[in-house]
């Protein structure tokens, strides 16, 4: 029977769980569908970067420029505090999000609020007022990338193809100033959340950068076509299969289960081949047609 669709996934596991895949009113029917499927839909999407599930094109930001040509003026100190810029940005250009740096100072404030073409900002906590007419500079760190991120295949690319690594946030902490100094391309970067990420340093021109990355699919329901590869469906089915024999109380599950993992063990050297080819060029190992490893132009037996 066919594994392409979550209706499939189903009648598969109903029908070698010993349930009649067609009965709507089953013990079983929704419970399949409804938790089986989902929890092990997820397993098997987070077990490996599918390729499958990597997106096309890959992802894109633009960075934005930083601002020194403005003053800033802060008569109080607090949080939600309302600061003036000398002027506003030029270009009606609203800078909320953004982060400000007086001079001489050793701290940074958010840009919780600003309108564009105006010179009023409110910003997230302050610790000291600033006289008027004291230099500044607003600039952009963090940024905000697809809504369906899942997983960086890699990093982000510059457009000058210059390599910015993944790191965890208290690493660049450690090993960059804070507040953030200017510079680009910067050496790495940190997901603070999801979909938001920060640099190592903050770039001083608009940048485009790419980022390839896999998307984390929602559970499967119906018919459709599952976007799971299909050399991963089967390991799914036994998955679901061996919880559904385990909620029978079936002692079978336990062998069901080390099916499923072996299952998605060759299921994902699969996947990993399609990314890396057979290994066939040099230093690499290629079994000989008759089953011995060649390397080298040496026979190893």
């Amino acid at each position: 029977m066919p594994l392409d669709t979550a209706s499939g996934i189903r009648t598969y596991a109903l029908t070698f769980a010993d349930e009649l895949a067609s009965d709507v009113d089953g013990d079983f029917y929704d419970e399949v569908m409804d938790d089986l499927i989902p929890k092990r839909w997820r397993h098997v999407c987070i077990a490996h970067p599918w390729l499958e599930l990597t997106v096309s094109p890959p992802g894109v930001l633009l960075t934005v420029d930083d601002i020194t040509t403005l003053t800033l003026t802060i008569t109080a100190t607090g949080t939600s505090v309302a600061g003036t810029l000398s002027a506003a940005p030029a270009g009606s250009l609203s800078v909320s999000g953004r982060k400000i740096r007086p001079r001489a100072v050793l701290w940074i404030a958010r840009i919780t609020a600003h309108a564009g073409g105006e010179t009023a900002i409110t910003l997230d906590a302050v610790p000291a007022t600033i006289a008027a007419g004291t230099a500044c500079t607003i600039f952009g760190d963090e940024y905000d990338l697809a809504t369906a991120l899942g997983v960086f295949i890699d990093g982000i690319w510059t457009q000058d193809g210059s390599f910015v690594e993944l790191w965890p946030e208290e690493r660049i902490r450690a090993e960059f100033p804070f507040p953030p100094s200017a510079g680009w391309p910067p050496v790495a970067f940190s997901r603070l959340t999801d979909t938001r990420i920060r640099f190592s340093s903050y770039p001083t021109s608009i940048q485009r950068c790419e980022y390839p990355y896999t998307r984390l699919p929602a559970d499967p329901t119906g018919s459709g076509t599952l976007v799971l590869p299909v050399h991963a469906r089967p390991a799914l089915a036994e998955f679901v299969l061996s919880d559904l024999l385990h909620a029978k109380k079936d002692k079978e599950w336990q062998a069901t289960y080390l099916k499923a993992q072996k299952l998605l063990e060759d299921a994902i050297a699969y996947d990993t081949r399609l990314r890396l080819g057979q290994g066939i060029q040099s230093h690499q190992v290629r079994p000989s047609p008759y089953g011995h490893a060649r390397s080298g132009g040496r026979y190893s037996w």
